[in-house]
């Protein structure tokens, strides 16, 4: 039997989404008439595998989601991802309204760290759409800068969704 090659350094295993379990708490099925209403209210289209975890799960929280980001070699906490329909705090057109006026442009808000920190979807990359980002608007990694700084943390949300720990 061959053994199994270890993945290189960084790279992400593609975990099917059907397996997807982290949440300690999900939030339920989103409807297709609140999503739509999200869409038109941000003006852009969700991606596809996007738009069918949020129907399926409609967000969450975590009680262990620790992100890497790469480019400042440390970790972030992922607290919740947001659903549509619910109380304002956990909510994606809330937690846009709140953040729009600051927002780089063509991304969302899809979640946050414990202290408010955005977790982002970009959509103005054709070559990557739906990459998400850790937009660090408290400076709790860069704490030299008074500007919010985004990082890439993936190139996809099925990439996002692969790099957060399995539930057991």
């Amino acid at each position: 039997m061959a053994k199994k090659s270890k993945p290189a350094p960084g790279a992400v295993e593609a975990r099917p989404e059907a397996t997807f379990t982290p949440f300690a708490k999900e939030y339920g099925k989103a409807t297709k008439a609140a999503l739509d209403a999200f869409e038109v209210k941000i003006g852009m289209a969700l991606p596809d595998e996007y738009r069918k975890f949020v129907l399926k799960h409609n967000g969450g929280s975590f009680d262990d989601a620790i992100m890497k980001v790469v480019q400042r070699d440390e970790e972030v906490t992922l607290d919740v991802l947001c659903g549509v329909g619910i109380i304002p705090q956990l909510d994606l057109t809330a937690c846009h309204d709140r953040l729009a006026p600051d927002l780089p442009e063509q991304s969302f808000v899809i979640g946050h760290d414990p202290g408010g920190n955005p977790f982002l979807m970009d959509l103005s990359r054709a070559d990557e759409p739906g990459a998400v980002y850790y937009w660090d608007i408290h400076h709790m990694l860069n704490k030299r800068t008074r500007k919010a700084v985004a990082y890439q943390l993936t190139k996809s949300f099925g990439a996002f969704l692969a790099g957060l720990p399995v539930k057991r």
